[in-house]
């Protein structure tokens, strides 16, 4: 190769029983093809790829039994292609070296990381064009600082299978997730009732399926009725009240402090929005066109925006 060159054009497939490093790949910072890293038997690091920023296609780090890390993917900042799987490397235990990514515009999996314990080193991760897939880590514990910036996910949010899973608090924000979310089978997550889930529950683009997780994680329903009471508990920080709950013809709105109140969307127990009710000059809400069940109403007040959620008899 040549010992200039900064860029590969083509795609790299690093496969074969002699390859124990990547020195060779050294100074290159793009590369405009796939980059398969996969069945090395013998292959023990990646720190020859310490200059990639950019993987223009598709890229896999899969079935490496002796690869102890990802250092060397420490600058790679976006996948463009398809996906971005990483699998079944056995020695793997963390994807610190990972610090740096940002986009991945296709599917991103991590699976069948044996050792791997936690997603710390996901930090950065913002965007990913596909389905965004956490599944069969035997001893992933947390997800860490993993995922806290991500905003967008173009497909479904999975997480499955990961026995020794019990903290996903960095997903409790606002996340645009455009497919389907599954919580499936993390015996032992007993809390997901973070944002962006109850935020996707409320108003769900396709299905939810949750099951085989931990008593506050154990279904759907056990989910929503825990961001209820954590939608309750933010209203009432924000100073914002409502009541009587559960009600019959009529509900009050106020914000302690004062603040006029505007209602921004109302929506119903499935998350489908509905037609919202007159506000009255006394904050009252005149509910004797909807039908008996359980109502979120979404509340702008000073500096606040709030979900508050009711009970119609």
């Amino acid at each position: 190769m040549n010992p200039g060159c900064k860029q590969i054009l083509g795609p790299v497939n690093v496969q074969g029983a002699n390859i124990t490093g990547l020195d060779s790949l050294y100074n290159i910072e793009r590369i405009d093809g796939d980059l398969l890293i996969t069945a090395n038997n013998n292959l023990t690091g990646l720190q020859g790829l310490n200059n990639l920023t950019t993987v223009g296609l598709a890229m896999r780090v899969q079935n490496n039994p002796l690869l102890t890390s990802l250092d060397g993917l420490n600058n790679l900042s976006a996948v463009r292609g398809d996906f971005f799987y990483i699998g079944n490397n056995a020695q793997v235990s963390n994807i610190q070296a990972l610090s740096q990514l940002d986009s991945v515009y296709g599917i991103f999996q991590v699976w069948g990381q044996d050792l791997l314990t936690s997603l710390f080193g996901l930090g950065q991760l913002s965007h990913v064009g596909a389905t965004l897939a956490v599944f069969q880590n035997p001893e992933l514990i947390t997800f860490g600082n993993g995922l806290q910036l991500i905003e967008h996910i173009g497909n479904d949010l999975r997480i499955e299978d990961n026995l020794k899973l019990n903290n996903i608090s960095s997903l409790d924000h606002p996340v645009d997730v455009n497919g389907a979310l599954a919580i499936i089978g993390n015996t032992v997550l007993s809390d997901c009732a973070v944002e962006s889930v109850c935020d996707y529950i409320a108003t769900p683009v396709t299905f939810v399926a949750i099951s085989g997780n931990g008593s506050g994680c154990a279904s759907e329903m056990v989910v929503q009725s825990m961001c209820i009471s954590s939608t309750e508990e933010q209203a009432f920080r924000a100073g914002i009240h409502l009541f009587p709950n559960p009600a019959t013809d009529r509900i009050i709105v106020r914000d302690a402090e004062g603040n006029p109140l505007q209602f921004a969307r109302m929506f119903d127990v499935m998350g489908k929005n509905i037609t919202m009710p007159g506000l009255n000059t006394d904050g009252s809400v005149d509910l004797s066109a909807l039908v008996g069940g359980l109502y979120g109403l979404e509340v702008v007040s000073g500096k606040h925006r709030t979900m508050v959620v009711f009970v119609k008899l």
